[in-house]
């Protein structure tokens, strides 16, 4: 991992490393994904943040849950498509009316801005993300006459599985032996492939080959490698993996779990995200965690999985990798997030374009201030950013892989400005003015 290092300003003209931009992907929209832990509410005993500043229907909405959990879900949910439009379309916050397609995916359109956008919302256990893309317009096919010709729109679904759910529900209910993993598996069986039931009721075999060991074909129990109890937590993370895979790709459609081809969309090379232990201190960016510093360097970054990109998919048994893109990753210990996208230039891409496994790390970016000062700074919340720009996590190079890593979402830093129109937004800023300088 390297330290993301900036220096003064005698390098902020040097070009980033394009060697691993595809030539026909340059200038290419990227696809964000940014999130919120509304555990950090809970924390400070936030009440529904800024849910005064959402348009009257959109409060109803939230309000009418019963649960707590559920309406911090709503307004986290609406919180985070308001930032996205409004990162876009520059738009006041208060005129942002979010509509549904007919197959019911979240959309909006401005009468007077021709940009379109795609984006889809997950949550799940406290947490909430959003994956959303600009759409490529005339102007970006005029500019780079050798890149595909609308392929198609893209499309992005995302979803959140949390292994530990059933427990936080009811102590008795998760399963504690491979007996009632097995029984919890095939409650879904008119949701998974056989193929698919084969390889969950077997998380051995895959446990096996996620650290490359030889398949075996004796019973658990004969392998002094993984107790029972290891096992099952692994078996139900192979689980949720894939679930989190079908649902990503379902809402990526527009469908339903009750779509007629569910069972013959199958997933293959399927490996549970590893857990990470997660870093509570300190949270981001709470009023007692530095809410008025810019710099707070939240550690959620580091709470992040390194990403299992080598999922394969089928329909009907043919292999359609060339047309979607998947992803796997894991958010501390307890949750995996799974993206699907398709569509130009977020569907899949060469293998030597995507960002290496620890990309996302640190996180942050170090700033020389004179001889011996080194500041570390946030990286900044921006749609704006396309393929073949400075990549704020790597600033020696450029953009190569669209898919930018999560973003973490501050209500005080990232959110408060932009719901109120008398403060200036900090997405207002060109992203290259705020990380203005390369290492030499």
């Amino acid at each position: 991992m390297e330290l993301n290092e900036a220096t003064p300003h005698d390098a902020r003209f040097k070009l980033p490393d394009q060697s691993k931009v595809e030539h026909s992907m340059s200038s290419a929209p990227t696809l964000v994904r940014w999130y919120i832990d509304t555990r950090e509410w809970e924390d400070n005993g936030w009440n529904l943040p800024l849910l005064e500043t959402l348009n009257s229907a959109d409060q109803a909405n939230v309000r009418k849950f019963v649960q707590p959990a559920d309406k911090r879900h709503a307004l986290a949910s609406c919180i985070l498509k308001y930032l996205f439009i409004h990162h876009v379309y520059d738009i006041p916050w208060d005129n942002i009316r979010t509509q549904r397609t007919p197959d019911h995916r979240p959309c909006f359109s401005h009468p007077e801005n021709p940009i379109q956008i795609d984006f889809n919302v997950s949550h799940q256990a406290s947490l909430v993300i959003l994956a959303g893309t600009v759409v490529p317009g005339a102007e970006f096919h005029h500019m780079n006459p050798e890149a595909p010709q609308r392929l198609a729109p893209p499309r992005v679904g995302i979803d959140i599985t949390c292994v530990d759910e059933p427990n936080r529900r009811r102590h008795d209910r998760p399963p504690k032996t491979m007996e009632t993993l097995l029984s919890f598996i095939k409650i879904f069986e008119e949701v998974f492939s056989e193929h698919e039931m084969y390889i969950m009721s077997r998380p051995l075999h895959v446990w096996r080959h996620s650290r490359g060991l030889e398949f075996v074909e004796h019973d658990w129990r004969t392998q002094a490698l993984i107790d029972e109890e290891s096992l099952v937590r692994y078996g139900l993370r192979l689980f949720y993996s894939y679930w989190a895979l079908k649902e990503a790709y379902i809402k990526m459609t527009g469908e339903a779990l009750l779509a007629p081809w569910l069972r013959r969309l199958e997933f293959f090379n399927v490996i549970p995200p590893e857990p990470v232990n997660p870093l509570r201190a300190p949270r981001p960016y709470g009023p007692t965690a530095g809410a008025s510093n810019p710099n707070f360097i939240p550690s959620s970054p580091r709470n992040w999985s390194k990403p299992h990109n080598d999922v394969h998919v089928t329909m009907d048994g043919k292999l359609i990798d060339d047309t979607v893109r998947m992803q796997l990753v894991a958010f501390e210990s307890d949750y995996i997030v799974a993206t699907a996208a398709r569509g130009d230039f977020v569907g899949p891409i060469a293998k030597n374009a995507l960002n290496d496994p620890l990309h996302h790390l640190p996180g942050i970016i170090r700033v020389r201030e004179g001889l011996d000062s080194v500041v570390e700074k946030r990286i900044p919340l921006c749609v704006g950013k396309r393929v073949g720009y400075k990549d704020p996590w790597r600033l020696k190079s450029a953009i190569s892989d669209p898919w930018l890593p999560m973003q973490e979402v501050d209500i005080n830093l990232d959110v408060r400005a932009c719901s109120n129109p008398s403060i200036p937004c900090s997405h207002k800023t060109d992203p290259d003015e705020i990380l203005p300088d390369l290492s030499a």
